[in-house]
């Protein structure tokens, strides 16, 4: 799971080349073993494909094929948990899988980045104050420039938040800055709808799984919510980096 995250494959939105969308559609006909029994179907199905394609480049074009294939496969083999496989290809199917996925990858990520804060953190005693700045000045620039070719900011974020901060390349809202202050409060308000609302959409068919998303909607009503903390920082860097973006900065630092 995780080696196909981190390959370099293109982004699904870049991706030019017409003979890798009949390649992705074929790989999903014959995964869900759609069949057409006349001509009539077939040119239907034809028509949906496009119709497909388009949604997934328009909403889920920062996965990239490998993904998009690997969520599939996790669908066909119920690791969503859920109970039922169905057959036709539409953009709600396709939405409802390529959602999952991405929920799941978020998890799965979150873990393994838990994992890796702990290795980086004993590397990082080993490490010269001159070689731990490069480490942080490359961090920062290569979200960037990730971000100008995706419009995502990836996880993890929070280094990169506290970075900017410690810089004072984002402001530190205090009393005496009102305007900063509820600049903060506004993307905390907006990550918490965000975060409900996707959470309230998730389908679940497992009593677990519902279980974790009833939990995580507590922790916001009760502001204890770590997803919402980190879906603000998000929204915060998308703005910073958006504003960088408009002043033609190749690079952060």
């Amino acid at each position: 799971m995780l080696a196909i995250i981190n390959e370099d494959y293109p982004k699904f939105r870049l991706i030019q080349d017409l003979t890798e969308n009949d390649f992705l559609i074929n790989y999903f006909i014959t995964l869900l073993n759609i069949k057409c029994s006349s001509l009539e179907e077939k040119k239907d199905l034809q028509i949906q494909m496009i119709v497909i394609l388009d949604f997934i480049k328009s909403k889920f074009g920062f996965l990239t094929i490998p993904e998009i294939k690997e969520a599939f496969k996790m669908y066909v083999a119920k690791d969503f948990g859920h109970k039922e496989i169905y057959r036709n290809l539409d953009t709600i199917l396709v939405s409802d899988v390529l959602n999952c996925f991405v929920n799941f990858r978020s998890d799965s990520l979150r873990t393994y980045n838990e994992k890796n804060n702990i290795l980086a953190i004993e590397a990082s005693n080993k490490l010269s104050d001159s070689e731990k700045e490069k480490i942080m000045i490359d961090a920062v620039n290569n979200k960037f420039t990730e971000f100008i070719e995706t419009k995502q900011v990836s996880e993890p974020v929070e280094h990169i938040f506290k970075e900017l901060f410690d810089r004072k390349l984002l402001k530190m809202p205090t009393k005496d800055t009102p305007n900063t202050s509820a600049y903060y409060d506004k993307k905390l308000s907006e990550a918490k709808i965000q975060v409900e609302r996707e959470l309230k959409s998730q389908i679940s068919t497992s009593k677990k799984e519902t279980n974790k998303i009833k939990e995580e909607l507590v922790k916001i009503l009760n502001n204890e919510s770590g997803k919402v903390e980190i879906r603000a920082k998000k929204l915060v860097l998308i703005d910073f980096f958006n504003k960088q973006i408009e002043l033609k900065k190749e690079k952060i630092l």
